[in-house]
């Protein structure tokens, strides 16, 4: 079984929001998909798919940061989610594998705070990307008020 990571087309940009909605539990009805693809543009979707069935869902947003004064292109993943049927398969460590590689190809930067985060919530996964905590990347009750480094 052959797996590809890719952007999402136009023509299945209603159907990925099912999916997403079906992967959380969320409304199907017409109104909330309707509302969904309204606030999601399908530029910021991407793919995993093996042998033309669709894994899992990648959402994430560019968002241009400045360093040093300059804009910087960097990108905020914003949503994953994996059927239920094809969880426990790999699926989102594949799909964050490939989106770190896409943002890294185009020079885009990793926003601290949000890596931090992504680390304290999905530590084993992350771990198994390869991530690596600064010793002071706390847990967010002991660092309320406190900046938060990787």
């Amino acid at each position: 079984m052959t797996r590809r990571y890719r952007m999402a087309r136009p023509e299945e940009h209603r159907a990925l929001m099912v999916q997403d909605a079906q992967a959380f539990g969320d409304s199907t009805t017409s109104v909330s998909i309707d509302r969904l693809v309204a606030r999601t543009r399908v530029e910021e979707l991407r793919v995993l798919e093996e042998d033309g069935n669709r894994l899992g869902l990648l959402l994430a947003r560019n968002q241009p940061v400045f360093w040093g004064g300059r804009p910087v292109p960097a990108s905020q993943v914003s949503g994953l989610s994996v059927g239920a049927e094809h969880r426990g398969r790999g699926v989102a460590t594949e799909l964050l594998q490939a989106y770190l590689a896409e943002v890294h190809e185009r020079g885009g930067a990793v926003d601290p705070d949000e890596a931090a985060d992504l680390v304290e919530r999905c530590a084993e996964l992350a771990a198994q990307l390869g991530a690596e905590v600064d010793a002071r990347a706390r847990s967010a009750s002991e660092t309320e008020g406190q900046e938060r480094l990787l």
